[in-house]
């Protein structure tokens, strides 16, 4: 049986942010985080282990992130250098809360660095990720131009979470990321937490939290048809909390683990327990996994106005788009539609993008209820 190519391991147990449709970031509206990290001690143990039972190939991609925020792990440059060391590849995400200087000879084993913002002025980023926007731009213009000096500047991917709220702010981040040589990547931002999304895709959800999440999120754009016999990548994707436990996909946190990764020395052992994990079908089949994998991704400008119905472009993982869905219809009936596709990467914005937000927001396509 093949071994992984890709592994999630979580770099710190615990994320700073207050997003507002994340699992943890409600959690940490209401209680503080327990500050839980991966030790570099503990990362060495882990990836003797992966690699003596054949666990991983020998240049697995491994991601330093799921719930965390990985900047806050102190050992985080030792970490970077185990794995470089290990001619194992690198991926990052950060809220830029925090600034950490990766020294220059680390940046040619990160595949990627992604930065996770929700807005560009301080009431809509206060809104959803309660930090302090100010720090987190200057943080991101260090990232931007740090990187640009050490000829790394491809590596770095700006994910902005496309609101409601923030539609007008679109065009402003573009620009921001234009003049600090970082890729820019909008998408429509969805319901980051499994119990409360599943239940939306199959119209369970209470109302008091559809009437919340409907004056925020684009829902109108979520109700994509997706395929029954969608192959999830997560079957091919191992994760593992700060504490080396298992967890059955990139969608749970150190409470639904499924055992230690000790406890496994076969690849045949491993599959077998992650296949046994009930949830894999109810996922599938209300769409969960197709949008959470292939993210929605939102075109910058708004391509065509003229579209007899919108479309979403899902994404293969290889960052190509392979199919094309057509979205059900948002419940409040519309007279125009538009059309979205692959981001736009360093490109300046459309001339026609504020008449553009003005036209999208009439036609109430996160309507509200």
């Amino acid at each position: 049986m093949q071994a992984f190519s890709h592994i999630t391991i979580e770099a710190t147990g615990y994320c700073n942010a207050h997003c507002k449709w994340c699992k943890t970031g409600r959690k940490n509206r209401n209680l503080l985080p327990k500050k839980n990290y991966l030790s570099a001690k503990e990362l060495t143990k882990a990836i003797d282990h992966l690699k003596s039972y054949h666990l991983i190939t020998s240049d697995c991609l491994i991601d330093l992130f799921n719930w965390g925020e990985p900047f806050l792990n102190p050992e985080l440059i030792t970490i970077l250098e185990i794995l470089q060391a290990q001619g194992l590849r690198i991926g990052l995400s950060t809220n830029a809360s925090q600034y950490v200087e990766i020294p220059a000879h680390l940046l040619s084993g990160i595949e990627y660095l992604i930065l996770s913002i929700s807005g560009f002025s301080n009431e809509s980023y206060g809104r959803i990720h309660g930090l302090n926007l100010d720090r987190v731009k200057q943080n991101i213009e260090r990232l931007g131009d740090y990187f640009y000096k050490n000829d790394q500047s491809g590596k770095l991917i700006m994910n902005f979470h496309v609101y409601q709220h923030n539609l007008s702010e679109i065009e402003a981040a573009n620009e921001f990321c234009l003049q600090h040589h970082i890729c820019f990547s909008p998408h429509i931002a969805y319901l980051a937490d499994e119990a409360i999304f599943v239940e939306y895709l199959e119209g369970t959800l209470g109302h008091d939290i559809l009437q919340e999440a409907s004056k925020e999120i684009l829902l109108g754009l979520l109700n994509a048809e997706t395929s029954h016999s969608f192959q999830c990548p997560q079957k091919e994707n191992l994760v593992l909390d700060e504490n080396m436990h298992v967890l059955p996909c990139c969608l749970f946190t150190s409470s639904e683990q499924i055992g230690s990764l000790y406890d496994f020395t076969s690849m045949d052992s491993l599959r077998r327990s992650l296949d046994s994990w009930g949830y894999c079908d109810r996922c599938i089949s209300s769409g969960q996994a197709q949008i959470v994998t292939s993210p929605l991704l939102f075109e910058y400008g708004f391509r065509n106005h003229s579209e007899v119905s919108p479309k979403i472009y899902l994404g293969d993982k290889n960052g190509l788009f392979s199919e094309e869905r057509t979205i059900i219809e948002p419940k409040i009936p519309t007279e125009r539609h538009f059309s979205f596709q692959w981001p736009i990467h360093k490109r300046k914005a459309s001339a026609s993008l504020s008449r553009s937000i003005h036209a999208f927001r009439s036609t109430n396509m996160g309507y509200t209820i």
